[in-house]
């Protein structure tokens, strides 16, 4: 039995399991700093939950034809995919490891939906969030450009808990191992919550989300919020006016130095981390 907010849920022993399996799978993800040489723990408990799930997975997919039609389309072109990547010579770990991967992603849309699921999420990805910031104003106010090279980088590069640098304008970059589920999390909370809670827990994930300095935790929550506004206002005449002219507006002031930043930001990942993953 577990307590949400005025209510109480009743779960069997099987929701028991997979509550275990999800909270570990979230915790080991958000805590791989200080507990990175333990991420066998996650997998672990990834594959276990969809095994526990398969039953209520495959009973879904099931009840639907078309959903079930993609379903085994997508697990088509993935195969596909995947013999075409090993035809190349990729590395085959690599190969197995992004099969699996799309694959959950794929059968997560038919796990069973649970409020303990979310609180879980909420409360460890909230964790990272407070973290990451705390970690900002921290190095913000106590540390100095001239101090970061020689220790808190290579402090962090050292253990392997991700890196966490400084461009010299006073604002850091706490790129944490963990952080992946940050744009998720802001994502979420902007659907979920209402009210006063939306606002507090969503600008403080966003926070969270620009002193990850990470471009594509940026690109891909302008692209969500820009779905998020078009989804949910309710088209007038008027409206279409103004979001027109906010529009123009914004792109005669911020055109410019929005190129010159995304062609600093593209020049730095293609010395990098783009042929990496072209790789």
């Amino acid at each position: 039995m577990i307590t949400f907010g005025n209510k109480i849920l009743v779960i069997n022993e099987n929701q028991k399991i997979k509550i275990l399996l999800f909270f570990t799978l979230v915790f080991m993800l958000t805590r791989q700093v200080p507990f990175s040489d333990y991420n066998f723990i996650m997998n672990i408990a990834l594959v276990g939950f969809f095994i526990v799930s398969i039953k209520y997975i495959w009973g879904s997919i099931v009840k639907n034809n078309i959903i079930n039609l993609m379903i085994v389309w997508s697990f088509i072109v993935l195969s596909i995919m995947m013999f075409y990547s090993i035809f190349l010579d990729n590395n085959p770990n690599y190969i197995i490891r992004f099969y699996l991967i799309l694959s959950f992603v794929l059968l997560a849309y038919f796990i069973d939906g649970e409020k303990a699921y979310v609180k879980i999420f909420f409360i460890l990805t909230g964790l990272q969030a407070a973290i990451v910031i705390g970690l900002e104003f921290y190095l913000m106010f106590l540390y100095d450009e001239a101090s970061f090279g020689s220790s808190i980088r290579h402090f962090f590069l050292a253990s392997g808990w991700g890196d966490v640098y400084t461009y010299g304008d006073g604002l850091w970059n706490i790129q944490l191992r963990g952080n992946a589920l940050l744009p998720f999390a802001f994502f979420i909370s902007l659907i979920y919550f209402r009210g006063r809670r939306k606002a507090i827990v969503g600008s403080s994930f966003l926070a969270s989300i620009l002193f990850a300095g990470n471009f594509a935790f940026v690109v891909g929550t302008i692209f969500f919020l820009t779905l998020y506004l078009l989804y949910n206002t309710k088209w007038t005449k008027q409206k279409i006016v103004l979001y027109f002219m906010v529009f123009f507006v914004f792109i005669v002031l911020f055109l410019k130095p929005s190129i010159d930043f995304f062609e600093q930001k593209i020049i730095l990942k293609s010395q990098s981390s783009n042929p990496v993953r072209i790789d």
